[in-house]
């Protein structure tokens, strides 16, 4: 066999189960002489090599090429993602077609409206020394049935970071009080990612993040995922405004100069030396994203609402509570309060900081160590279950497509099956479980190469 298939040996424990699906993967136009292709480099450059570098060559030619490396569902996906651009360039118009999904995808994950609901973006500098720098973060929302209101929390250094990254979880919890059934939405997965990143930094608020668990962020980029095809180069948010007539208040050229100034400020430890000139286009750029974000959410509402019009009724998802019991907060709590305890007898400055003092904030970060990093085990695991068949083919801890090859030995209720899959990056090794994506542990890993071809 070709080199891109990958042998695996998964020992069944409960039954014989692949999770499967097709890929989705977006065709866009490249502003050149000719209009390229681009999907990933990878894929890109296979189709090339069979000699289809246009758009519309690729739209109309049937895929009689031997599929050397990949998934004749990822090729088939791309055509008709690049048929619908095709058609919608010929037409001058913007288009959108529905896809097949599940109850618990797509529009169906929408929760219904509420008066408290947040919509959230946020600016970062993701290459600073230290592992980046979240120094805006914004959020729009209802202060009545009619206006929608944006508020920033700036933060140009670390201090700032996470007092306002503290700020900002304790405004939303007061929100939660008052709503309940309120939820934030966002566009794709940075802002959750990005959260929790800053809970495990400055080990804070960690109680109040675990109670954004319960479905209550939206990603909205899955949303749209999911549920549509649609007419555009690709599914950014920029790019999607075409459909539900955004207008920014801010140029992007005009933002992207002053986005990168204030990165450079932040790079050379002088975030508190920027102008107001510099951080007022950022701001604005920030609050058109939440906007934006707000004005998405309303057009897939009225979508959905065409969904059920063509197709019947689509249940709501329902809010899940946190599962943490009494026993595990209360820990929680006490851990915290020790950490923040510590951290006030630090001067702060730290550039008066003794020996002493060092060995203080250590032991600062040390408390509640291990759960966090357990946390962010298991909140990467039920990340991964939520995803969509097709996605998981990005990730590093996921297998997709297997395909079944043969039973090579185990015993009769304890099997040794292998499998094959397209080649990517692994981070999967020998003794690994296997879960499916309804969380039943279906074998583990009996071994793996990433050397030999079958």
């Amino acid at each position: 066999m070709s080199s891109w298939i990958i042998p695996i040996l998964i020992r069944l424990i409960i039954a014989h189960n692949v999770v499967g699906g097709s890929i989705a993967i977006n065709v866009v136009e490249l502003t050149t002489t000719l209009p390229l292709l681009r999907a990933s480099i990878k894929v890109t450059f296979r189709i090339r090599k069979n000699g289809i570098n246009q758009l519309e060559k690729y739209a109309t030619k049937a895929i009689d090429w031997k599929i050397k490396r990949g998934n004749l569902n990822t090729y088939l996906n791309l055509q008709e993602q690049a048929q619908l651009q095709l058609k919608g360039r010929k037409a001058a118009k913007s288009l959108h077609e529905f896809l097949s999904f599940k109850p618990d995808q797509g529009l169906g994950i929408l929760p219904a409206p509420s008066p408290g609901d947040v919509f959230f973006d946020i600016e970062s500098d993701r290459f600073l020394e230290g592992g980046g720098l979240e120094y805006l973060f914004g959020v729009c929302y209802n202060e009545d049935d009619t206006t929608l209101q944006y508020q920033p929390f700036w933060a140009l250094n670390r201090k700032d970071e996470k007092g306002q990254y503290e700020a900002l979880m304790d405004w939303i919890m007061q929100r939660m009080e008052q709503w309940p059934d309120m939820h934030i939405y966002h566009f794709h997965h940075y802002e959750k990612t990005a959260l929790k990143r800053l809970m495990g930094r400055y080990d804070s608020r960690a109680v109040e993040l675990d109670l954004l668990r319960g479905e209550v962020m939206v990603d909205l980029h899955k949303v749209v995922k999911e549920s549509l095809r649609a007419s555009v180069e690709s599914y950014s948010l920029k790019d999607l405004e075409v459909f539900y007539d955004f207008e920014r208040a801010i140029p992007l050229p005009e933002a992207g100069w002053a986005l990168r100034a204030v990165q450079k400020y932040i790079e050379f430890g002088d975030g508190d030396a920027i102008e107001a000139r510099i951080k007022e286009p950022v701001q604005k750029y920030n609050e058109d994203d939440c906007r934006s974000t707000f004005a998405l959410r309303n057009w897939l509402e009225k979508l959905r609402n065409d969904w059920i019009e063509m197709h019947g009724d689509l249940s709501r998802p329902t809010l899940k509570e946190p599962e943490a019991n009494d026993k595990t907060k209360a820990r929680d709590v006490t851990v915290e309060r020790l950490a923040t305890a510590l951290r006030a007898m630090l001067p702060e400055n730290e550039m008066e900081w003794t020996e002493q003092h060092q060995a203080l904030q250590l032991m600062s970060d040390l408390v509640g160590y291990h759960r966090r990093e357990e946390k962010s085990k298991w909140w990467e695991y039920y990340r991964l279950i939520k995803l969509a068949p097709e996605d998981l083919l990005e990730e590093r801890n996921a297998l997709a497509h297997l395909q079944f090859m043969a039973e090579v030995g185990g015993t009769d209720k304890k099997p040794i099956h292998r499998y094959t899959f397209p080649f990517r990056e692994l981070g999967l090794k020998k003794g690994d479980k296997v879960n499916n994506l309804q969380e039943v542990t279906i074998g583990q890993i009996e071994d793996i190469s990433y050397r030999k071809n079958m």
